[in-house]
């Protein structure tokens, strides 16, 4: 990659302050801290990152405790000593909108705003609407925090509408950076599997799907579909994790449809180009999967739900299908169209690869994240 490079590489003028979290737990907010890093890095800047770190693993994730209000503290502490030490040209800040964790950025944010921090909010979910709609109060917190930006990077357009309505000041500029995969392989050739092989990729916990994807490959079993079905990814919940072992089981099928477990690296990209198709079949309010970004990058057509940021990605029967939330049916009959059509696949498989290399590269990523932070004017 050939990244642009800062205005300035030199002092203060090139420290660009991170608030976020690395993995673990592994989800797309702690991997695209990871990937912003590296390549804000490589592009010339110097980065510290304040870790917000409150879970240790996904099935921490939301849960209460004295613990994490203890940790909240100590954010707020190293926030304002970093900003006041440090002092870097820019801050880039990881909001969320889950109850507990938005009230802990709110504090963030007004910490920043009292420090005179030239703040990049990079939102990567969306729920401020449901938010500011619980009352006046909340109201004037989603403000507060989406006022205290001078830019505001969302991943699509769906997350644009979500901010865009609290967005006072005229001069904070709402712009649309996509992810960018990381360790991407330098050749990613999809194989024709010996039999048609429909994935899952993700963690096995409550809507994300897995239970989902079993249902519909049961169907699509018990139809006589000749095709095997694969479940890759941690389970974040142990008892989901047996039902579905039990479904399997009991259906007489553990010789079609497999669990992988975790995986990572090389065998993460194996198990998607060795892939026939994706199958998202999350339900969850969905910012921008990275896995469906994976998927386009190796020419995997995706078959997932109409919820969330999904369709700012997926280009309904071109690069893959999308469906109603929760019609299983119909789901089940477009990975059926998949399976039974090599041609139809040829082509969303090209035009999925077509899409990935035009608006979710690196190189893409880079400059435009250069563009912001050097305050060179909006990215669209």
């Amino acid at each position: 990659m050939s990244a642009a490079q800062p205005e300035t590489v030199d002092g203060r003028h090139s420290r660009v302050m991170v608030i976020s979290q690395l993995p673990p737990p592994l989800h797309g907010s702690t991997l695209m801290t990871a990937r912003l890093l590296d390549i804000l890095a490589r592009s010339g800047w110097t980065t510290r990152l304040v870790d917000r770190r409150f879970s240790q693993d996904i099935g921490q994730v939301g849960e209460a405790s004295a613990r994490k209000v203890l940790l909240a503290i100590g954010l707020w502490w190293r926030t304002l000593w970093t900003i006041l030490t440090w002092k870097p040209r820019a801050v880039v800040f990881f909001a969320t909108t889950r109850t507990g964790s938005f009230l802990v950025d709110w504090v963030v944010s007004e910490i920043l705003r009292l420090c005179g921090a030239r703040t990049v909010l990079y939102i990567h979910t969306v729920g401020f609407r449901d938010l500011a709609a619980r009352g006046a109060l909340w109201n004037f917190f989603v403000r507060r925090l989406l006022g205290s930006a001078h830019r505001i990077v969302t991943l699509g357009p769906t997350l644009v509408a979500d901010v865009a309505p609290f967005v006072a000041r005229p001069e904070t500029t709402v712009v649309c950076i996509a992810n960018t995969p990381t360790g991407l392989p330098d050749t990613l050739t999809p194989r024709p599997p010996s039999t048609a092989n429909v994935l899952f990729l993700s963690n096995i916990i409550p809507g994300k799907g897995a239970d989902v994807f079993v249902t519909i490959a049961l169907a699509l079993f018990r139809g006589g579909q000749p095709s095997t079905f694969a479940l890759a990814g941690p389970a974040g919940d142990a008892a989901l994790a047996e039902t579905i072992d039990a479904r399997i089981g009991e259906a007489d099928a553990s010789h079609a449809i497999t669990r992988m477990g975790a995986v990572a690296g090389e065998t993460k990209w194996d198990a998607l180009t060795g892939a026939t198709c994706l199958a998202f079949t999350s339900e969850l309010i969905e910012a921008q999967p990275l896995t469906i970004i994976e998927a386009m990058a190796c020419g995997i057509p995706v078959v997932a739900f109409r919820v969330g940021g999904i369709p700012d990605l997926i280009i309904d029967g071109e690069t893959g299908f999308l469906v109603d939330a929760g019609d299983t049916a119909a789901f089940e009959a477009r990975v059926r169209t998949l399976l039974s059509d090599p041609a139809l696949r040829e082509k969303m498989a090209l035009a999925a690869r077509a899409r990935f290399e035009a608006g979710f590269s690196e190189l893409a990523f880079a400059g435009s994240w250069t563009a912001i932070l050097t305050g060179a004017g909006e990215i669209r």
